[in-house]
């Protein structure tokens, strides 16, 4: 069976790679998709955002009039801001009041108010570039952090090879049992940590341990699942499941760290409620 492997290793080297139906570039990567021209990212992102940058812009027009002499037109631009962005959060607020959630929301929408009671319209359109322009950066960190996610759990490999008899075939990578051999092709992605048994290659295992330089991997070497098969033909004795292997440990992990909050939130969440009376009754003596 050996000698069969070693004639056939030529013409793996040579057969398509093929992984979940995408295609693949040189490194086991499915390609990167274009990059948008500046202007077409500053239009989506004001889209995306049209409260922070409208608020950026009309407190602009209204520094330039004021400067130029039309304070009453500059005081009309800032209290639209003020409007404009503070009915969004008063109704974030009373969204918040009905399913019983208390924030820190409460105090910008009395600050809101009570700048224009006292027709203090550049302090009102302040807080609301604040709270507009915060949430705004924990929205764009979120779909950062989610696309990161996806593009991590899509770049997981689906298949792997096997020899059945003199025939090497596809399997899924779920079907990979401790003790299996697996044939890995220049290009692809290893999918389960193991051992070379057999060829020579090297690795890049840039993704898992940041290390640009790729690693030479001979029979005997441990290989980490994740890393992306160069130049030769390998074949790796699987020491773990696809489950259990490095890669899927890293996908876990970043998962968890998605659905749960920092320390630092859960301490603001939980004393909410009465830095806002405290706050509100400061403002009151005051």
């Amino acid at each position: 069976m050996l000698h069969i492997h070693s004639e056939q290793k030529a013409m793996i080297s040579d057969a398509p790679q093929l992984s979940a139906g995408v295609e693949k570039t040189a490194t086991g990567v499915p390609p990167a998709a274009p990059r948008r021209s500046w202007p077409r990212r500053w239009w989506l992102a004001v889209k995306r955002y049209p409260i922070p940058f409208g608020a950026v812009t009309l407190m602009l027009a209204s520094l330039v009039l004021w400067l130029a002499g039309r304070s009453t037109i500059a005081c009309w631009m800032l209290l639209a801001v003020t409007l404009l962005g503070g009915i969004p959060l008063l109704w974030e607020t009373i969204r918040q009041f009905l399913h019983k959630e208390f924030g820190v929301d409460l105090i910008a929408i009395l600050a809101i108010a009570g700048s224009i009671l006292l027709r203090q319209y550049l302090a009102g359109a302040l807080v609301v570039l604040m709270m507009s322009g915060g949430e705004a950066l924990e929205t764009y960190a979120l779909r950062r952090a989610r696309s990161s996610l996806s593009a991590l759990a899509e770049r997981a490999p689906r298949s792997t090879h096997i020899w059945r008899e003199e025939e090497l075939v596809s399997i899924p990578v779920e079907q990979v049992e401790v003790g299996m051999e697996i044939v890995v092709k220049p290009g692809e992605l290893i999918p389960v940590d193991g051992v070379v048994t057999s060829g020579a290659s090297s690795l890049s295992e840039a993704d898992l341990t940041g290390e640009p330089v790729p690693v030479r991997k001979a029979p005997g070497m441990l290989v980490l699942s994740g890393s992306v098969n160069l130049d030769g033909v390998l074949e790796i004795r699987a020491t773990k499941r696809s489950a259990e292997s490095k890669y899927a440990q890293i996908v876990r992990l970043v998962e968890e760290a998605q659905t749960q909050k920092a320390p630092i939130h859960r301490l603001a969440d939980r004393y909410s409620l009465w830095f806002t009376l405290a706050a509100v009754s400061l403002a009151i003596l005051s």
